[in-house]
Parts: C-alpha cells; structure tokens; sequence
C-alpha cells in the first residue's frame, strides 16, 4: 500500500511543480499604474503610440531628427535616416523625456549629398501573455505567447 501512495504522489510532482510556476508567474505582470523596476517605461502603458517627426539641420547638410510622442518618458524609439532609394544613412535607439525625442546628426562629418531622404522613427512593443500548457508526444512544456506590434512615423526632406 505504502508503493502505491509513493508512486501516486510521484506521478503527481509534474503537475504541483507547474502549477507552482503558474502561480509564481501570475504576480509578475504589469498593471497600467504598475512602474517597472529599472526606471524605464512600461510597455503596458503605451496605448496607441502617436509620433511626430521634425527635421532639424546642424548644418545645412547634416540632418537632426526631433519628434514628439504621447509614449511614457523611458520609451525606447528607433531614428533612422535613408536615402529615397531605401539606403540606410543611419540608425539611433534614443529614449523619451518629457515627451520628446532626439536622433542624429545623421551623416558623414562633411554632411549628406543632395537628395532626397526619409526620416523614420519607430517603437517595438512586445507583450507577454498568460503561460499555457503544450503537449508534444510524451512532454508538457510551460509557453509564454507573446505578441509584437510595430509603431512608425516618417517625413521625407530634402537636402538641397
């Protein structure tokens, strides 16, 4: 009788270990008024992301990207500056402050040839869902789906 409560309870360990993780896990997500613990934004604060793009000059050849956002200072925007046929100039991860933002300059130090260019900034939000359960053959294994969504703004300029 003793082997049979033994075998039973072993049998059972997979299941109690799961859902210990389960219940671990449950407390680790964010609330819309939770702060995250390194200072920077939360990406379940971001609703529906709106970007505004200026193009600024250091020169008359060097471009400097200035935009404003309705994302939480701390949120990370990608900058980048192409020429009209999709080469890439640049690329700068900058974050918001007060709702703005700042990339660049962009260019070699003797600034940018004449042409037209493209202005892009945007925001990568990746949001994690509850774990669940997959079989495969004879395994369980823990998931966390997830979903990505992808915010872009642009402006095309002129280098004269």
């Amino acid at each position: 009788m003793k082997g049979i409560k033994n075998k039973n309870l072993f049998a059972l360990r997979p299941a109690l270990a799961l859902l210990f993780i389960v219940f671990s896990l449950a407390g680790c997500t964010l609330n819309n008024d939770d702060e995250p613990q390194d200072g920077r934004a939360s990406t379940a604060q971001i609703r529906t992301a709106r970007i505004r793009l200026n193009v600024e000059y250091v020169n008359r050849t060097t471009p400097l990207i200035q935009g404003s956002t309705n994302l939480p200072d701390g949120a990370e925007i990608t900058v980048e500056v192409q020429h009209a046929d999709g080469t890439m100039i640049g690329r700068d991860e900058t974050i918001v402050r007060n709702g703005t933002f700042v990339g660049g300059p962009f260019g070699p130090p003797q600034g940018l040839t004449r042409g037209k260019y493209r202005a892009i900034a945007r925001i990568v939000r990746t949001s994690l869902h509850y774990p669940s359960l997959k079989k495969s053959d004879q395994k369980t294994s823990l998931e966390m789906g997830k979903t990505t969504d992808r915010y872009e703004a642009s402006k095309d300029f002129e280098i004269e």
